[in-house]
């Protein structure tokens, strides 16, 4: 018997898009046209356009937090799951109209597969500040009834890894009292202490300082690492964090939807690539969107090409 007959069978893609578009009311364009597109599981995925093109509206629909509407025959959009094994076919997770939904529960089913399989981190942090830094953290461990002891030693854990145990020891009585930058990092670990498959993140550093923002793109990188099946799927506005931290990259235009980019994660010729990556992201004309494209590529198959070594 051959060995190949022993291979294990290629992994499925984080998610697979197709034919899924989103309109909203009085607009003549929709505002997310995705005819195909697949996204992998453990990388560091950067989202990057111009403010309308769609970036926040192709995270949400991502992360059930808005239907992909309208609903066409050719429309796919499924998360694979490795966790357990399952394909979450979205169109079954939206009532429609054919399929009335008086008991909700394709609400409950949505809700359920957010809260065991995402994580979510926004520009705001949305911190409860009635609660200490610790209750906060362990927030979303408590409403999946995870013991007090386990979610006790998960904090202590998360704190000493990501090196925010500083964050505790202010003796800080509700995350009120915290600055800007560690309300951030809060909210980071509230977001990751209950093993999400995905954590999904709009404009985390919007409001925050470089340092803080490499901190975190760090930490993203650094979860990734310590669990490879992980991903994060980042929207954010800072080419230079797109191009220092992650692995792929989605673009999306204004009048041209999307494209999608292998990145290596390098601060190597990085105005140069930055440079270009600003024309594609504001370029209108066909043929400057693809020059760009290209160009960008080429760059960074050189660089695979020179991290790889001979």
């Amino acid at each position: 018997m051959s060995g190949s007959a022993d291979a294990s069978p290629p992994r499925p893609p984080l998610f697979t898009l197709s034919g899924v578009c989103k309109h909203f009311p009085n607009e003549a364009r929709p505002v997310l046209d995705v005819g195909e597109l697949e996204l992998p599981r453990g990388r560091l995925v950067t989202v990057l356009g111009r403010s309308g093109s769609g970036k926040t509206t192709f995270l949400k629909l991502l992360g059930l937090l808005d239907p992909p509407y309208p609903l066409r025959r050719d429309t796919r959009l499924a998360f694979h799951s490795l966790r357990d094994g399952t394909d979450y076919d979205y169109a079954e997770l939206y009532p429609g109209r054919a399929r009335f939904d008086p008991l909700f529960r394709r609400d409950a089913a949505r809700a359920r597969l957010r809260r065991t399989h995402f994580g979510f981190l926004f520009q705001e942090e949305h911190l409860l500040n009635q609660l200490s830094v610790r209750d906060n953290i362990a927030l979303p461990m408590l409403l999946r009834g995870v013991p007090a002891a386990e979610r006790e030693r998960r904090v202590e854990l998360m704190l000493e890894a990501l090196q925010l145990d500083v964050v505790t020891q202010r003796g800080a009585k509700s995350v009120f009292e915290l600055s800007k930058g560690e309300r951030q990092r809060v909210a980071l670990l509230r977001a990751l202490l209950h093993d999400p498959e995905v954590l999904f993140a709009d404009e985390p550093t919007g409001n925050l300082d470089p340092l803080n923002a490499e901190w975190i793109f760090r930490m993203f990188a650094f979860w990734i690492g310590l669990h490879p099946e992980r991903t994060v799927i980042v929207v954010t506005h800072s080419t230079h964090l797109a191009l220092s931290h992650s692995q792929s990259i989605v673009v999306f235009g204004k009048g041209w939807n999307y494209l999608t980019l292998d990145n290596v994660p390098s601060r190597a010729r990085e105005a140069e690539r930055q440079g270009w990556l600003n024309v594609l992201m504001n370029a209108d004309d066909p043929a400057a969107v693809g020059d760009a494209h290209a160009r960008l590529q080429a760059l960074h198959a050189g660089l695979a090409a020179a991290e790889g070594g001979p």
